[in-house]
């Protein structure tokens, strides 16, 4: 029998920003900070994350221990009559290679995929009207729960799609979206030994129907993924998902 046994600490590290100055909390983005007015013409924004993670596994000799310090910077355009734009990137440092990181070869050690090194992380441009909207380029996408589609954003490195994203509000109560997905960069990042554990080239199409009265919501969903590098790992799913009380 192995055991494999999990320890996981997160720190926000919000104090430096506190202190140099006046900053609002971002809807969105990560919980992200903005250093500038939230409608201001340009905005920048940044999130660290400071965490450890140790794991004691039967099947290896050694236990493995991973400190890192994961940085976001962004910059976020609003160029008026609904257009917008994000860039951002992501760093992340570690103290120590005591762990098999999926990049580092340390394999005498369990695995913990806060590989260290920098890679872009969104890279999108957007329309939003008063019932309809569209993105464009590299993406955090996160439907319902994540059950089938995230941004594993627990792991230091996220996992962002190179997608076309619509949104479309005929009803107040009525939600309909679709994605269509051409790459995924996977939280392995850029410099993981595997090639497959960077990213993957898709051709997957997702729709999403969602009706909210109250605290009810129904959601309604196809999720048809094709895998172009792993053909075993392509899918078809649907599903009706309710939440409320």
């Amino acid at each position: 029998t192995m055991k494999t046994t999990h320890r996981l600490l997160s720190v926000a590290c919000l104090l430096a920003t506190a202190m140099v100055a006046p900053s609002a909390w971002a809807d969105g983005a990560g919980g992200s900070l903005q250093t500038t007015p939230a409608n201001a013409p340009l905005q920048m924004e940044w999130d660290a994350r400071l965490r450890h993670e140790q794991v004691d596994d039967d099947a290896f000799n050694r236990n493995a221990n991973a400190d890192t310090l994961r940085l976001r910077l962004g910059l976020r355009a609003n160029f008026g009559d609904g257009w917008s734009g994000l860039l951002e990137g992501a760093g992340v440092a570690s103290a120590g290679e005591h762990y098999n990181s999926g990049a580092n070869g340390r394999t005498q050690y369990p695995a913990i995929t806060d590989p260290h090194g920098g890679e872009l992380n969104q890279a999108w441009v957007s329309w939003q009207g008063d019932a309809s909207g569209v993105t464009l380029g590299r993406q955090r996408l996160q439907l319902d729960n994540q059950r089938w589609v995230g941004s594993s954003s627990w792991r230091q490195l996220e996992q962002t799609y190179d997608a076309l994203g619509l949104q479309w509000r005929p009803l107040t109560a009525l939600t309909l979206c679709y994605d269509w997905l051409d790459r995924v960069h996977r939280v392995a990042g850029d410099d993981a030994l595997n090639p497959l554990a960077r990213e993957r080239r898709l051709n997957t199409h997702l729709l999403n129907a969602a009706w909210t009265q109250g605290s009810q919501q129904w959601v309604g969903y196809a999720y048809l993924h094709e895998d172009r590098n792993v053909a075993n790992a392509s899918s078809a799913t649907y599903g009706l998902r309710w939440t409320g009380n």
